[in-house]
């Protein structure tokens, strides 16, 4: 799908992580009406969220997301936390 971002060791991949513990394909990022959906692809170690097993979720900014044993922390969506009030 157009737009998809796309994560493994795999040069392909819109986001390549060079690792033994993450798969050729891992998982794909897509932006959806409800938001950034994280879809593991069947990868054999797993993809975890905030320290949870997951197959689909949708991400916040903040969230960790383990890829093996690789973590990455996701920037790209509504802030955890609102502004304080000025």
């Amino acid at each position: 799908m157009p737009g998809d971002a796309t994560i493994g060791w795999d040069a392909g991949n819109a986001v390549c992580i060079e690792s033994h513990y993450v798969s050729k394909h891992h998982a794909v990022v897509r932006l959806t009406p409800q938001g950034f959906l994280l879809t593991d692809l069947g990868s054999s170690n797993g993809t975890f969220m905030n320290g949870q097993p997951v197959t689909t979720a949708l991400l916040r900014n903040g969230d960790t997301v383990d890829f093996g044993r690789e973590r990455l922390t996701f920037a790209g969506g509504p802030p955890v936390r609102p502004p304080a009030a000025a």
